[in-house]
């Protein structure tokens, strides 16, 4: 949607709204993971859900067109350094009446383990009947331990 833009997305730890203002404080955000145990161990096996608790957070802007309320969709799509695919949605995205911008926070037990190495996270928008990638949030997954 041309009047619907993405302002940031991020991955943290958690996040904390203040009730009285509003404000959202962002904790622990996160660029990369340093796996610390044995290699053979079944947490790091490929296909399986590192038990790794965090929120993918992410503001968005309208332009115009306050008086009405808008709502769409968004994915969210993770791919590992393997290329393989998981797809979190579709998320409804909602402005109220008269407000511009919208926060949207996820919260995730974990992220699929296909590998060390590099992560995206697409956040993806619904437009005409399909999802437009609009940012990519990038995550580093590493082994301290040494073969």
């Amino acid at each position: 949607m041309k009047n619907i833009k993405n302002l940031w997305s991020l991955i943290c730890r958690s996040s904390s709204i203040d009730i009285d203002t509003n404000i959202m404080s962002l904790l622990d955000v996160i660029e990369e993971i340093t796996i610390t145990s044995s290699l053979d161990s079944e947490m790091v096996k490929n296909g399986q859900t590192l038990q790794f608790p965090l929120e993918f957070v992410t503001m968005w802007q309208r332009e115009g067109g306050l008086e009405k309320e808008l709502s769409t969709n968004i994915n969210l799509v993770s791919i590992g350094p393997n290329g393989k695919k998981t797809e979190s949605g579709p998320l409804k995205l909602a402005f109220e009446k008269g407000k511009p911008r919208v926060r949207l926070r996820i919260k995730s037990p974990g992220i699929v383990f296909n590998g060390f190495g590099p992560y995206k996270f697409k956040v993806m928008l619904e437009e005409k009947e399909k999802f437009i990638e609009v940012q990519e949030i990038p995550l580093e997954i590493k082994s301290s331990i040494k073969i």
